[in-house]
């Protein structure tokens, strides 16, 4: 699996550059992340997709401090309407949220049908311990319409490289002909 994230991670810009520790420790690059969190694709006897849903409730907890009031008192109705719908509901203030990040996403030729398989089976394992799943794509990612054809809040954001001097050169090196890896987990 770390021979694929570093061969097909390697055509995206700021792939991570994974080594065995990273993985199911509380330490590494991907801290709390479990072994039967990682969805992999095969082919045959061939490796052509990686995702993962990282729960990461344990050290970054996402809490609803509160309401504006005509939101407060709307959220138990909002709430009925939003399960009929197969929406997520708004948590009670001082709760955390239940979320997961998609991470690992890392797939052979950017095959969209390899991703959708991935995405699909990561949503029916975790949806009944999870109400949100955050993930993150550049708009440049041939894989962005597939997650947007889900239900979704889209959050736009820019992208910054930032060097001090001694490090100015590493951004200068920068391929802009790759698509930029977002792994919204590590941010």
């Amino acid at each position: 699996m770390i021979a694929f994230l570093r061969k097909e991670g390697s055509k995206q810009q700021f792939f991570p550059f994974y080594a065995p520790e990273d993985f199911c420790g509380n330490d590494g690059l991907l801290p709390g992340l479990a072994w039967e969190d990682i969805i992999l694709a095969w082919q045959g006897a061939e490796l052509i997709g990686t995702a993962a849903a990282w729960d990461q409730r344990s050290y970054r907890r996402w809490l609803v401090a509160g309401y504006a009031p005509w939101l407060g008192a709307l959220r138990p109705i909002l709430n009925v309407v939003a399960k009929c719908r197969g929406f997520p509901r708004l948590p009670a203030p001082g709760v955390q949220a239940d979320y997961f990040v998609l991470s690992l996403v890392c797939i052979r030729e950017s095959d969209t049908r390899v991703f959708r398989a991935l995405l699909d089976e990561i949503i029916v394992r975790r949806r009944d311990r999870f109400n949100f799943l955050l993930a993150g794509l550049h708009e440049r990612d041939p894989l962005l319409p597939e997650l947007q054809a889900r239900r979704h809040i889209s959050f736009p954001s820019r992208l910054l490289a930032v060097a001090w001097d001694d490090t100015a050169e590493s951004v200068r090196r920068l391929r802009p002909e790759l698509v930029p890896h977002l792994e919204v987990g590590s941010l």
